[in-house]
């Protein structure tokens, strides 16, 4: 399969709203983004967060948002994966991977020493899936 990671452009807000919206709707929440907030916080002058979209031939099929973390005493610089989706026909496949490796190299490229995920306590596809991806588990914290 063939896809292709990029920044998210201001084109892709629309399917990033759908995706957002899908996501939400699978941990039973509701979405309540709207396009001209996501433009502002993912393409706007001064972004809150980095998104990474997927897309194969056709379609979005993927996305990741990371939030910048600091932890000021030690001077390091994190970011934290804050959503992670792959549309249901291509879980499995890599396409989560592929996200977290860009991510990665996304952390990286900003000089970050660290990169973190969560997944609900219920979520153990997620839990088993990050674990694959070599991420340890910690526990909760507000620090």
């Amino acid at each position: 399969m063939s896809v292709a990671i990029r920044p998210v452009l201001t084109g892709d807000i629309a399917d990033m709203l759908d995706m957002i919206t899908a996501l939400s709707a699978h941990h039973d929440d509701a979405a309540t983004v709207t396009s001209v907030e996501l433009e502002r916080d993912i393409c706007g002058p001064d972004p809150w967060a980095i998104g990474l979209i997927v897309r194969d031939v056709t379609r979005a099929v993927g996305y990741a948002i990371l939030l910048r973390l600091i932890c000021l005493q030690r001077g390091e610089r994190g970011f934290d994966i804050h959503h992670l989706y792959v549309v249901d026909d291509l879980r499995g496949q890599g396409v989560g991977r592929a996200l977290i490796m860009a991510a990665a190299d996304t952390a990286r490229a900003y000089g970050c020493s660290d990169l973190r995920i969560s997944a609900a306590p219920t979520n153990t596809d997620a839990q088993a899936a990050y674990l694959a991806c070599g991420f340890a588990t910690a526990p909760n914290s507000a620090a």
